[in-house]
C-alpha cells in the first residue's frame, strides 16, 4: 500500500432527534456510497445505554461529508458582514 492510498475505517453511527434539535447533526458517508445524518460517531456497535432516550443505530459510516443542522448558541449576537450587530429599524 503506497503512502497516499486512503485507509477506509468503518465506525458505528449513531442519531438522536431530540440531540439534533439542541445540538445539531452531521452526515456521514456509509460503505455503500450513502450517506445518514448522525448526532454521534462510536467506536464500539450498538447504541450506548447512556443518554437520550430515543438514541438508535443508523449503522456502519466511515467519514464526514456535511455539518447537518446547525443550532445558534444561546447569547451570540448576530453580525453583519463587518462584524457589527444588526440594528432594528
Amino acid at each position: 500500500m503506497s503512502k497516499y492510498e486512503a485507509i477506509v475505517q468503518t465506525k458505528c453511527g449513531i442519531f438522536c432527534e431530540q440531540q439534533a434539535v439542541m445540538n445539531g447533526s452531521s452526515f456521514y458517508a456509509t460503505p455503500d456510497g450513502g450517506e445518514v445524518e448522525v448526532t454521534e460517531v462510536s467506536d464500539e456497535s450498538g447504541v450506548p445505554s447512556c443518554g437520550w432516550p430515543d438514541k438508535m443505530d443508523v449503522g456502519e459510516v466511515t467519514h464526514f461529508l456535511r455539518f447537518g443542522r446547525r443550532v445558534r448558541k444561546k447569547g451570540v449576537k448576530k453580525t453583519d458582514e463587518r462584524g457589527r450587530g444588526w440594528k432594528k429599524k
